[in-house]
């Protein structure tokens, strides 16, 4: 039996059992894994992490133009915006301290 554990509103943990058997018809994995051995649990753990990393959206480059001249620049600049910022906020201090 595998547990899935959930917190309902009272914030008390409930927890659900569910045969392995389930769990690898649900995601479509071979039902021959359902013996348990360690060797056969990691192979089962593996292979539900692997599909689900095939299930997310990837990163689109189109959706961060920003990046499009590298990470690195990016940051570069928004140090440099953040420095300008900087100086601008605390120029007055400067003139203060001469």
């Amino acid at each position: 039996m595998t547990s899935i554990s959930t917190r309902l509103p009272s914030h008390r943990p409930v927890v659900f059992l569910v045969p392995a058997i389930v769990i690898l018809k649900v995601t479509g994995l071979p039902t021959d894994m359902t013996r348990s051995t360690p060797k056969r649990q990691i192979q089962l753990v593996r292979q539900l992490q692997i599909k689900a990393l095939d299930q997310l959206v990837s990163w689109k480059e189109e959706d961060h133009p920003e990046l499009k001249q590298g990470a690195a620049n990016y940051v570069r600049k928004l140090r440099r915006e953040y420095d300008q910022r900087f100086m601008k906020a605390h120029a007055h201090t400067a003139q203060i301290c001469d």
